[in-house]
């Protein structure tokens, strides 16, 4: 599907130097339901790739968890149970064929269960997503993962990552996990 993404011209002017084609961005984003339709609206963005290597700058992230506290405390913010946020993924699975000629087909690997996390989407920062990025980056291997976003025990959305770009499950890791302050849970 495709949604149109509004940008307030204050922000345009301040930002719009980061909206080029395949350019990572990473976004507070105001979602509204009304009449069976979603519109959405761009509260705040920047740039991902000053992430990377899994150290987040600070400052970038206050920057984000403080656009998302002002989206949150606008008059015409309506709380739906999801607040302003929410995260989805549609990914083929690895087995699905791949149109054209030169195409090389993978044999199936054996299935393996995901490693299910469940987080509050209410309690979810920025600094908890890139503090699992950077854990599962230390422990690269052919797991996969999902990740649940929950608001008072209603599944909002699922983001699955698929066995490439797994991890090795480890009683570390799973420790590390649990000890970021969204995480509900862990089904190993």
């Amino acid at each position: 599907e495709a949604y149109e993404l509004p940008i307030w011209s204050e922000l345009y002017e301040e930002k719009g130097h980061l909206l080029i084609e395949n350019q990572l961005l990473y976004a507070v984003l105001q979602i509204d339901k009304r009449d069976g339709s979603l519109k959405f609206q761009v509260k705040w963005f920047d740039d991902l790739t000053q992430f990377d290597g899994g150290q987040p700058n600070e400052a970038m992230v206050r920057a984000c968890d403080a656009a998302y506290d002002k989206a949150k405390s606008a008059p015409n913010f309506r709380d739906s149970g999801a607040g302003p946020r929410k995260f989805a993924s549609k990914s083929r699975p690895n087995n699905s064929p791949k149109s054209g000629p030169y195409t090389m087909r993978e044999e199936p690997k054996p299935a393996t269960s995901p490693l299910q996390i469940h987080l509050d989407i209410d309690k979810t920062r920025l600094s908890h997503l890139m503090t699992l990025k950077a854990l599962f980056r230390s422990q690269p291997g052919g797991r996969p993962v999902q990740l649940h976003f929950l608001s008072s025990s209603t599944p909002i959305a699922r983001l699955t990552i698929d066995d490439p770009w797994g991890i090795a499950s480890t009683p570390e890791l799973h420790q590390a996990i649990q000890e970021i302050a969204s995480v509900i849970s862990i089904s190993p």
